[in-house]
């Protein structure tokens, strides 16, 4: 019971907020915020590089954007929902839609200007190579 009447309670104060006449920068951020999608992401590094990958089931390479900022990686697309216009009844839908946005600051050992991207089979790779100098070296020293 008590879990009922505090879920109206939040619903209230939800809608109450969402009525609240905003200013467009701090509603597209709550909109952001408030996505339902957000593709999962598996970040790698290797010796030479830095790796990202992002499950995006159902989308194509001309629905994601990727850019450079400073040292900010943008990642930004939209995942549509389904159109079909039959007669069939759904009784559940758990997939999610909707436009999403991933940010990620780049440590300072690597090379913006060389990222590569592929996408594949509903996966996008980032592959982030790192500085030349940045990289272990091995100096030999020869003892006297």
């Amino acid at each position: 019971m008590r879990y009922a009447l505090m879920t109206n309670i939040m619903k209230d104060f939800d809608d109450m907020f969402r009525a609240w006449p905003l200013s467009k920068d701090l509603s597209h951020r709550l909109e952001r915020e408030n996505a339902f999608f957000s593709p999962a992401v598996d970040v790698h590094e290797t010796e030479k590089d830095y790796l990202l990958q992002f499950d995006l089931p159902g989308m194509n390479q001309k629905d994601v954007t990727l850019k450079v900022t400073g040292r900010e990686l943008l990642v930004t697309g939209e995942r549509k929902g389904q159109t079909e216009q039959d007669s069939k009844k759904t009784y559940r839908s758990e997939r999610y839609f909707g436009h999403f946005e991933r940010s990620f600051l780049l440590p300072e050992d690597v090379e913006a200007s060389k990222i590569e991207a592929h996408f594949k089979d509903g996966v996008l790779q980032v592959k982030i190579p790192k500085l030349e100098k940045a990289l272990p070296q091995e100096i030999p020293i020869q003892i006297q």
